[in-house]
């Protein structure tokens, strides 16, 4: 993939610079080439705006992985022919509450929301962890590339196992709603409304409908996700969840 941003004049500043992200593990230096016809003369250092260390992960997939010598070679390509990279992820991290983001797949149909966890298989784990190959072979890199001197490694997290945690169904989420919420913030409308409309601006947004049907009334759940206008539909009947999802 090719960033390239438009360079503009700012007073008392630099101009800024195009730079340029791609796969792991393709050869960077034509890409460079490219970047450069995009920047002023002299002013086009080669730089990997995002060298991909890992990958993510959505609900439902396998952790993604990424090997480590593969990565650390890819790396080397850059460093050594004094380019720049930014390591992204350098150290994993945590989307905490609806921060987690989510991709479309081939059609926007698709939606795939991200793990809650974004350790991304960085060097640096999640937890703080450095003693695993990644982070070994791209220190290793670096210190070929730059001279930079290699300092002893930090102990890992000391881990504590927390035993076994039994949970119990107390209530299906629809069935306590009523107690959880404030009446006062639900919005009554005819029309589903945005979520600009309702001053939501992250998270899910739950549309609540009730109809005589063929069968036995049912109850309608949609939840819309807010990266983009997408949602998913649950029907509800006899306490069991039936995944609806639209096809044009």
């Amino acid at each position: 993939m090719l960033l390239v941003l438009p360079s503009y004049q700012f007073p008392n500043s630099y101009n800024s610079s195009a730079a340029v992200d791609f796969s792991t593990g393709d050869d960077p230096w034509p890409i460079f080439r490219l970047q450069k016809k995009y920047n002023l003369p002299g002013k086009s250092a080669p730089l990997s705006a995002e060298f991909y260390t890992g990958w993510l992960t959505h609900w439902g997939e396998s952790i993604a992985t990424t090997d480590a010598s593969s990565t650390a070679k890819a790396l080397k390509s850059i460093l050594c022919r004094n380019g720049s990279a930014v390591l992204y992820m350098a150290h994993g991290g945590t989307n905490f509450g609806f921060y987690n983001g989510a991709n479309t797949g081939q059609t926007e149909y698709e939606y795939k929301a991200d793990l809650t966890s974004y350790d991304y298989d960085a060097p640096i784990k999640e937890h703080g962890d450095v003693h695993n190959p990644k982070y070994k072979a791209l220190r290793r890199v670096i210190h070929e590339c730059t001279g930079t001197p290699l300092h002893p490694l930090p102990a890992d997290i000391e881990r504590a196992s927390y035993g076994l945690v039994k949970l119990q169904k107390v209530a299906s989420f629809f069935d306590i709603f009523d107690k959880i919420c404030d009446p006062l913030k639900v919005a009554v409308s005819e029309q589903p409304l945005s979520m600009e409309l309702t001053g939501q601006m992250f998270g899910f947004l739950l549309y609540v409908s009730e109809y005589q049907g063929k069968e036995p009334r049912c109850l309608c759940h949609a939840h819309l996700m807010t990266s983009e206008i997408k949602y998913m539909l649950a029907l509800l009947k006899d306490g069991l969840v039936k995944p609806y999802r639209y096809q044009p």
